[in-house]
């Protein structure tokens, strides 16, 4: 493998190693790999410190592989304790000196990856943070590689994407600049005007970031990897593994637990989703061959998106999904399974009432009167406003080029591309989902394949119940008909 012979004896610098894309490039790096050091970039969270972090970051099952294999492996890691948001990563001088004098690869793939979250703070973690790094980068002695990880929905408003850099409304320091010059009320009332066509606070400040890429880091070994819908793992280190509800994942979440009847969607539009482990060895790839170009002031592209010669529509997507979950249905289910997509919008909202804020509102009723603590209608809430932001990307099909991709894939030799499989031709989508589907049951709803039978018969007993409902909901409904028209026959014959 030329691949691993790189990155044998390299020095690694690593952010966004707590996400799920960085979980997976940890396990590839140090699994496959044998590099001299991997650094990982840690903030401290919510109380806990960056130290107590890392100790709880392999306590993930996705490495257990790992650890098994490579007992000794986690020795190569260290942790640099710093965040995006901090001038000049808040990276203590010591730190500091590590990084610039001994690393060679550079992974940037720290980011807040929430949709709505405020632009001041998108703006500081995505754009400042990326600017940061960069020039971090540029004082680095022995620099092979850096490769910023952006996303495939970067430049969302166009309908065709190539690899190439696009104007966003703000250059990346004006961007900076203007969050600088205003509190966080007057950028509330700006953001609209600021993000232009943008959707979303994530994609335009990711576009501004990319940029960012293209205004510092001309004459560095550099590269852009923009990959579609991260959805949960195909193979490896182990099969179906996720480890968040974000996007298509947190809809079969919400379908499988029987809470989501109706999405609101373009049956027919295509799908732009890779699987994650498939993520990681693309960037692995785009690492090596980041090395081989040197620098460079044409910045290559990559977008990792789903293959014109294998597409996915997210009616396949919802269908393939219902058809394995009807093997192995959830015992935690508060009812069967289903799910009718719905592009009208209008029909949308009339499925939504009845399906899902009626019976929010009886639950919740029902937990008043138990005096029980209510949650059903924040929670309806909740998924809506989820649904209506997911609706931007699939309700629409985008024609992505990824000619860098095909490239790269056709560059690497026989042995690694069966290390580092990223041929998103050759995926079959039947096999994922019989590998989604579980990895969804186990890692999310912590329900293993001991828990089905028991499953089954709850899913049997709830599909008896629903279907004589219906039966006498119709007979009823017939009734009413039969007589209505009785009486309209008598009055129109008398």
């Amino acid at each position: 493998s030329e691949i691993i012979s790189y990155f044998n004896g390299k020095n690694i610098f690593l952010t966004g190693a707590t996400g799920f894309v960085g979980k997976l490039l940890i396990d590839q790096l140090l699994r496959k790999c044998q590099p001299n050091k991997l650094y990982l970039l840690i903030r401290s969270k919510k109380g806990v410190e960056p130290q107590k972090r890392l100790e709880q970051l392999f306590q993930d099952v996705v490495y257990e592989r790992l650890k098994k294999e490579k007992p000794y492996i986690l020795e190569t890691v260290e942790l640099i304790t710093g965040d995006l948001m901090e001038n000049d990563l808040g990276i203590n001088e010591n730190s500091r000196k590590k990084l610039t004098e001994d690393v060679n690869i550079v992974i940037h793939g720290g980011a807040t990856v929430r949709f709505d979250e405020h632009i001041k703070k998108a703006t500081d973690i995505n754009v400042k943070g990326t600017i940061s790094i960069i020039k971090l980068c540029h004082r680095m002695k022995n620099l092979d590689a850096l490769v910023y990880v952006s996303t495939a929905y970067s430049n969302c408003p166009y309908m065709e994407i190539k690899e190439e850099f696009y104007d966003p409304p703000l250059t990346c320091d004006e961007l900076v600049d203007l969050t600088n010059r205003h509190n966080d009320e007057e950028l509330e009332l700006m953001t609209e005007k600021i993000m232009g066509k943008w959707p979303n606070s994530y994609a335009f400040t990711k576009a501004v970031a990319e940029n960012a890429v293209k205004t510092y880091a001309k004459g560095l070994p550099v590269c852009v990897f923009r990959p579609a819908i991260i959805i949960g793992t195909l193979n490896e280190p182990v099969p179906g593994w996720i480890d968040n509800i974000y996007g298509p994942t947190g809809l079969l979440a919400g379908v499988a637990v029987g809470v989501v009847r109706v999405i609101y969607s373009d049956p027919n539009a295509k799908a732009a989703i890779v699987p994650a482990d498939m993520v990681a060895f693309a960037i692995v790839a785009a690492i090596y061959k980041t090395n081989l170009m040197g620098p460079t002031n044409e910045i290559p592209i990559y977008n990792y998106v789903t293959a014109k010669e294998n597409p996915i529509t997210w009616s396949d997507y919802m269908n393939m999904a219902l058809k394995i979950g009807k093997e192995m249905p959830l015992q935690k289910a508060v009812w069967k399974h289903s799910c009718t997509i719905q592009s009208n919008p209008f029909i949308f909202a009339l499925y939504s009432f009845f399906l899902h804020f009626i019976p929010a509102v009886l639950v919740d009723l029902v937990l008043f009167l138990l005096n029980r603590k209510t949650g059903a209608l924040r929670a309806f809430k909740k998924g809506n406003k989820f649904m209506s932001v997911l609706s931007y990307f699939s309700k629409k099909t985008w024609k992505f080029s990824n000619t860098n991709v095909q490239a790269l894939w056709n560059g690497l030799n026989k042995g690694d591309k069966q290390l580092f499989n990223f041929n998103m031709e050759s995926l079959d989508w039947n096999e994922y989902f019989k590998r989604a589907i579980p990895g969804v049951r186990f890692y999310i709803f912590k329900e293993g394949a001991e828990d089905i039978p028991n499953a089954l018969r709850k899913y049997k007993r709830q599909s008896l119940i629903e279907t004589t409902v219906f039966t006498l909901l119709y007979g009823f409904l017939a009734m009413l008909l039969w007589k209505w028209t009785s009486s309209v026959y008598v009055l129109l014959k008398t």
